[in-house]
């Protein structure tokens, strides 16, 4: 491992951290508060819990990245936090616009037909990260457990 490897490492790491410490603030404060009542403060905690979870996997992944080697216990261990990691991330702009939707009114206002629009192309990036195990289409690692970013991972920023 280089000095420029150990330093993006520690750099990403802060990133994390940081972001679970707010995820885990902003949780105590909505649940504290007892604002889950609503729609839109639900979506909120579904939004904060995502991040939440996406930053332990990806943290992980950073903690046991130098580590994996043969190691099956932790290949395992990384390419099952990548995926929960990847099926989170791509949930977080669908939800997002959701969120705004909701809070704005247009969700409401919204005809049955136009919500199957809405939602088409987010099932469609779910299914496209869900069967990535099988296809690769997305994300693998290589022979040298690199993470390496396929194709269908520019099909799901298009969608977002």
């Amino acid at each position: 491992m280089t000095m420029r490897d150990f330093l993006q490492g520690l750099s990403d790491s802060g990133f994390l951290v940081c972001s679970l410490l707010l995820c885990v603030s902003c949780l105590y404060y909505v649940v504290v508060k007892e604002k889950t009542y609503r729609l839109q403060n639900k979506i909120f905690l579904f939004i904060l819990l995502n991040i939440l979870i996406s930053s332990v996997c990806d943290l992980g992944n950073s903690v046991i990245r130098p580590y994996v080697g043969n190691n099956h216990f932790l290949v395992m261990l990384q390419e099952g936090n990548q995926y929960v990691y990847f099926i989170l991330h791509t949930l977080l702009s669908p939800l997002f616009c959701f969120y705004i939707a909701v809070v704005i009114g247009a969700h409401y206002r919204m005809a049955r037909r136009y919500h199957l629009a809405y939602e088409a192309p987010m099932i469609a990036a779910e299914i496209l990260v869900l069967i990535n195990p099988l296809t690769h289409w997305v994300f693998y690692f290589d022979e040298n457990r690199n993470f390496v970013r396929n194709k269908g991972e520019n099909a799901i920023y298009i969608v977002s």
